[in-house]
């Protein structure tokens, strides 16, 4: 039985992102029947964060939270004290959040910390895996707090010094599930 044909993108390679390509193979010899293959177990090579610069213990939240949103977090408080969530990070200071910002405020914002943010992340990541920015065939950007157009893997090709024919993923909005759809569409 022949080789399933994978999807090509346009330079004739085989798309990552392919959802019937199963798991990728790699040529371990070529013999008088062709080549034969071994089957290539996805994995993480490396992991990096980049963490905004305010930092919120839970009482912190606690507090923020009943003061922006009216919150009864002692009715709500085992759902909160159960969460395991002791701290949260915020680009912007707690006060801040305290006062009005139009759309556009909010959006620049959110771009300029989302790709400088993104870009420490993802540069610490390929320096720990020991690979260059010229070496990534495929980007997948996940976000839930903000929109941006441009997308944001297509605002840190410049910035990470990425090939301009990297396949690029953006996935957005789909809260905690995001980042578990992002790691099985990089797999």
């Amino acid at each position: 039985m022949a080789e399933p044909v994978p999807l090509r993108n346009r330079i004739d390679r085989p798309n990552p992102f392919d959802p019937t390509r199963g798991f990728r193979r790699m040529p371990l010899s070529t013999g008088a029947r062709g080549p034969r293959y071994r089957a290539m177990q996805p994995r993480l090579s490396a992991i990096a964060t980049a963490s905004p610069a305010y930092v919120l213990d839970r009482a912190q939240a606690e507090e923020l939270g009943r003061r922006l949103f009216g919150l009864d977090l002692d009715r709500l408080g085992s759902i909160h004290a159960n969460a395991g969530i002791d701290r949260r990070a915020s680009c912007v200071p707690p006060d801040w959040l305290t006062r009005p910002h139009g759309w556009a405020e909010r959006s620049r914002l959110f771009v300029d910390n989302a790709v400088t943010l993104g870009t420490r992340a993802a540069a610490a990541c390929l320096d720990s895996a020991g690979l260059r920015p010229v070496e990534v065939d495929a980007i997948v950007a996940v976000s839930t707090t903000g929109v941006a157009t441009p997308s944001l893997d297509a605002l840190l090709m410049a910035p990470l010094g990425l090939r301009t024919d990297v396949i690029r993923l953006p996935v957005f909005g789909l809260g905690c599930a995001g980042g578990v759809l992002g790691l099985a569409r990089a797999a």
